[in-house]
């Protein structure tokens, strides 16, 4: 077998976490055909807080570069109460927070008011509203836009996430022209064909990933409801495609050891996709990456997916064990 070439960036270090990511509840007021999980009303699950000041203590002592955390859903503020009380933990280590809502709670503006103060007190800087055709058959778009106006005029920035498939319409059509330039504008959000957009049709041109695009584009430590923990949000939870520990069996250091220690994730983040077809097909000649369209979260959904995924595991694992021999070797040359 070829002599391995390593290189500092590639196996040696350790995946940088990005953020920290509370996937909070599955139950949501919407049931939208975009949605990459499948929350909806029915859904009732949430993260069991009482274990969480202990898993930001540990997070904050193993990875202390890391103070954005994000929370998502579901709908979070449908469990506000569980979403103050983690805000008053991450505030504690010194995180700053940021909130993906559907703004339905805009249908109360004073009570909006103050929670946003009670959370940007908290370290909330940021609230992406999502506003589009699939939110509005379930979210009056006008409490929508109430609840990002609220967030601006009580100092936090705003972005508005759409998707539009009917030409001509826009997230703008719902604020008042003056509004515009105060809002962050995120028109084309791209619609991940996972969950329940997997059976819509294509909702964007297929997109086909440069060379230079077949990178895992942020890795995150994302805790679900079940205590799963997954190294992105762009997987659906219903799947389980890419779960690296839970939390609830398992304590925050022996979850991190397991998702820094992944040579899958290390290789796709430090080498590529394309790095990683090459590396599984000296082990599985006939081992191929799937079409390349859409995106490299879309790719790695695929083939993690596929029936085969079971050689890119058994090709990790001989890998990494090279490596290891490898590296021992090295030490004993110099020692």
């Amino acid at each position: 077998m070829e002599e391995l070439q390593l290189t500092e960036t590639s196996l040696r270090g350790h995946v940088r976490i990005q953020d920290l990511v509370f996937s909070l509840t599955r139950q949501c007021n919407a049931f939208c055909d975009i949605c990459c999980n499948d929350d909806g009303p029915s859904k009732r699950g949430v993260i069991d807080i009482s274990g969480v000041r202990q898993w930001i203590h540990d997070f904050s002592e193993y990875v202390p570069y890391c103070k954005t955390a994000g929370f998502t859903g579901g709908e979070v503020f449908l469990r506000y109460d569980e979403m103050l009380e983690i805000h008053r933990h991450l505030y504690d280590y010194g995180f700053l927070t940021s909130i993906t809502t559907n703004g339905f709670w805009g249908n109360n503006p004073e009570l909006a008011r103050r929670r946003l103060q009670e959370l940007r007190a908290l370290g909330l800087v940021e609230v992406a509203v999502s506003m589009d055709e699939s939110h509005s058959v379930w979210v009056n778009p006008k409490h929508a836009a109430t609840a990002a106006k609220t967030a601006l005029e009580v100092g936090l920035a705003v972005s508005i996430t759409s998707n539009f498939t009917s030409p001509g319409k826009s997230a703008k059509d719902y604020f008042e022209p003056e509004w515009h330039e105060r809002l962050i504008w995120d028109e084309n959000c791209y619609v991940l064909p996972v969950g329940r957009a997997k059976q819509l049709p294509r909702l964007v041109n297929t997109r086909i990933p440069r060379d230079d695009q077949l990178f895992c584009p942020r890795v995150q430590m994302v805790i679900q409801p079940n205590g799963d923990v997954d190294p992105c949000c762009s997987v659906c939870l219903d799947d389980g495609v890419f779960v690296v520990g839970n939390l609830y069996r398992q304590t925050m250091p022996e979850v991190l050891t397991n998702m820094l220690g992944d040579v899958y994730l290390k290789v796709i983040t430090h080498r590529g996709l394309e790095e990683l077809e090459r590396i599984v097909q000296r082990y599985h000649p006939e081992w191929k990456l799937p079409p390349r369209e859409h995106s490299v979260c879309h790719m790695c959904n695929g083939l993690r997916s596929q029936s085969d995924f079971w050689m890119v595991e058994d090709a990790m694992r001989r890998y990494g064990m090279e490596i290891l021999l490898n590296n021992l070797a090295a030490a004993k040359k110099t020692s």
